[in-house]
C-alpha cells in the first residue's frame, strides 16, 4: 500500500514521493529489491530538488561501487 500511495504522489510530482519510491526499490519493502530502480528514483528525486536523495544515492554507491551519475551538476549536491 504505501509503494502505491508514494508513486501516485511521485506521478504528481512529489520530490518526496520519488524519494520514498527509491526507498521501497532499495529495501524491497512492497515490490522486489532493485537497486537500479532505487538509483533512478533517488536520482530523479534530486534533480527534481529534493538534496535527502543525493545521501540515499551515496548510499547505494557505497553497497555498490556500480552506479556512475554523469548530470554534471552531481557532484555540487
Amino acid at each position: 500500500m504505501r509503494f502505491l500511495l508514494q508513486k501516485i504522489a511521485a506521478e504528481q510530482g512529489s520530490t518526496w514521493g520519488k524519494n520514498n519510491i527509491g526507498w521501497c526499490y532499495e529495501k524491497g519493502s512492497g515490490v522486489i529489491k532493485d537497486l537500479d530502480k532505487a538509483a533512478k528514483w533517488y536520482y530523479d528525486a534530486l534533480i527534481s530538488g529534493n538534496l535527502t536523495a543525493k545521501k540515499d544515492l551515496d548510499n547505494i554507491f557505497d553497497q555498490t561501487n556500480e552506479f556512475k551519475i554523469e548530470h554534471p551538476e552531481y557532484q555540487k549536491w
